[in-house]
């Protein structure tokens, strides 16, 4: 499926974090935004198959999985650097691959898409293995997010406790920043959820 057409509690395949492949189910965290215009990173990664090359854009921040193992080493987008290697979707062998990347550059292009899965998975995105957030922040949301979600929906409160996670995560930035000042300015985001 489009990034852009996903909602909530559509299956998508995703690594697992040995690197088998599966599927999991987006999130209702997820974030999704058509109307934003952003400077992404792009990259060419070597294919497998018939497949001659994956590409993929990331912004800058955005994670995914790097290194001789898939699939907890994490990097951002900008740190990677031709001949890094990421992960593709092996369909063949069921399983996450190794491949280099062969070309990084710029593209400004329209849309911001965070698919957020339930269980902790790491989601296949234009062939390519990413990731919704940092490692740390992976094995929180696979422990908390569907407990979350079951809940409020049962309370009605899903609009109120994404509201919530917000503003708690825009006020840790700013508590970062004032007790560790070497932290990044503190940049709290306007957050549009898939639904």
């Amino acid at each position: 499926a489009r990034l852009d057409s996903l909602s909530a509690g559509d299956r998508i395949l995703v690594a697992s974090p040995s690197g088998g492949l599966t599927f999991d189910s987006v999130s209702m965290f997820s974030l999704a935004n058509s109307d934003v215009a952003a400077t992404f990173i792009a990259i060419a990664v070597a294919g497998v198959g018939e497949t001659a090359e994956y590409r993929l854009r990331l912004t800058p921040d955005h994670h995914l999985p790097v290194g001789d193992a898939c699939c907890e080493n994490l990097a951002m987008a900008r740190d990677l650097k031709m001949g890094a290697t990421v992960w593709i979707a092996d369909s063949l062998r069921r399983a996450a691959a190794p491949r280099q990347v062969r070309r990084v550059w710029l593209e400004h292009a329209q849309g911001l898409y965070n698919p957020l899965v339930t269980s902790g998975g790491f989601p296949v995105i234009d062939g390519v293995v990413t990731s919704f957030n940092s490692i740390q922040v992976v094995r929180f949301d696979a422990l908390v997010v569907p407990m979350a979600e079951r809940l409020c929906a049962a309370t009605a409160t899903c609009t109120a406790l994404r509201q919530t996670v917000t503003a708690v995560e825009c006020a840790w930035k700013h508590v970062r920043h004032a007790v560790w000042p070497s932290a990044a300015a503190p940049v709290c985001k306007t957050f549009s959820f898939v639904d």
